[in-house]
């Protein structure tokens, strides 16, 4: 269990770097330096470790990306996030579609051995749902004798949440601002 705590740390910091020297669309309120690692003994009895990074939650909201090693099963990323995220979930639905990320109904995103749905080609069949649904997880699961850590984690977060090449400069976040307006890098 050290040594994969220990790879939770090293990955949170490459993301924490990669988030510090590139332009992302993270919403400004996400915490990009430290994020949460814990254990747990009992996912369907067998243990693991959590990541969540980046991460803002409060009683009412949040936004996380949860990357869970399940000790001999498997290791899945979830990206949850509720209904004040909605625009930026309209704005990078694309990405979701690109990764091949499954959506969890709202009544199992906490269970990790749901892997969910293939996504609706479009965003607003999930922002339709009723109000009491208005929470979505988005997710990956990876067999664990099938990834050679840390790079397809890595590429996920990368793809998730950088911005690529040819993303404009002038880019928004959720609140309307630019990065560089928020970031002061050029």
């Amino acid at each position: 269990m050290d040594k994969v705590h220990h790879l939770l740390e090293t990955l949170r910091n490459h993301w924490a770097q990669l988030l510090h020297n590139h332009p992302h669309n993270l919403p400004p309120e996400a915490d990009t330096f430290s994020g949460r690692i814990h254990r747990g003994n009992n996912a369907q009895h067998l243990p693991y470790v959590l990541l969540d990074f980046p991460r803002y939650i409060t009683p009412s909201q949040f936004f996380f990306f949860r990357t869970m090693i399940w000790i001999g099963k498997s290791i899945v990323q979830t990206l949850y996030l509720t209904h004040h995220y909605t625009p930026w979930l309209h704005r990078h639905y694309p990405k979701l579609l690109s990764l091949k990320m499954n959506w969890i109904p709202h009544h199992h995103i906490w269970n990790p051995a749901q892997t969910g749905q293939p996504l609706p080609p479009s965003p607003s069949t999930l922002t339709r749902s009723k109000p009491t649904t208005h929470t979505w997880a988005f997710r990956i699961t990876y067999p664990i004798h099938q990834v050679l850590l840390p790079h397809p984690l890595t590429q996920t977060f990368k793809n998730l949440f950088l911005h690529n090449q040819t993303t404009s400069q002038s880019s928004r976040n959720v609140n309307g601002n630019t990065n560089h307006e928020r970031t002061g890098r050029p």
